[in-house]
This record gives structure tokens, sequence and C-alpha cells, in this order.
């Protein structure tokens, strides 16, 4: 995992008090998203997922829009790293150079509504 990016997550965490966040980024073969940092997670927060599938990080990633999850009955909300630590919010947010999507933040909350839309907008400038 990189450091840098690992220490700049983790100030970011702190700010919007969430439980975890994952950056990934597309392999080299760009067909999966590779986890390259994370924080409150043990590293290995779910899988690597295919860049065309329907998971909530490729679908930010393909569409370069936001995917938004609340609730504990969001299908969203089932993944891994939510089972694992109680999460009832996810944001998936892309990030992007110009206008090329480079990578995936996905954020989790344990709160029920976490990402409002004041924070997903300071999310999106921060991404």
């Amino acid at each position: 995992m990189d450091q840098g990016l690992t220490s700049l997550l983790d100030h970011l965490n702190k700010a919007i008090c969430a439980r975890w966040i994952t950056l990934q980024v597309p392999d080299t073969d760009g067909q999966r998203l590779r986890l390259i940092a994370s924080v409150g997670v043990d590293g290995q927060a779910g899988n690597d997922p295919r860049i065309d599938s329907k998971d909530a990080a490729a679908k930010a990633f393909a569409s370069g829009e936001i995917v938004l999850a609340d609730g504990p009955a969001s299908p969203s909300t089932r993944v891994k790293a939510g089972k694992q630590v109680g999460i009832r919010s996810l944001i998936y947010i892309p990030v992007k150079h110009d206008t090329q999507v480079i990578g995936v933040l996905s954020i989790g909350s344990e709160d029920v509504d976490a990402f409002r839309p004041e924070t997903s907008s300071v999310l999106t400038a921060y991404a």
C-alpha cells in the first residue's frame, strides 16, 4: 500500500468521521480495480472487481458518476467490508484527472444518510 496515499486518506477519514475509506485504480490490464490505499479496514476490503461488473465501485468507475447506498436494507451495504464493520452508508466517488476517471474512492459510514449532498460535494471536489 502507498503510505502517502494512506496518510492522505487517514486525514480525510478523520475530517468526515467515516468508518473506512479505500482507493482503487485499474490494474495494468485495465480489467479490474485494485486496492492501492485504505484506512479503517484490513487492507483487503472485498475483492478486486472487474471494471465491467455490477460492483458499486466498478459502476462509479465506468459511469464517472457517484454511486450512493444508504440504510441497512440497501443491497450495496451488504458488501464484505460493510458486513464486517456495520456499515450503513456507502459512497463511491470517481477520481478524475481532467475528464478521465482514474480511480474510485469508496467511503463507508456506520451512520444512515451519512453522505448528504453537501458532504458529497466536498468529497467530489476532493477526489
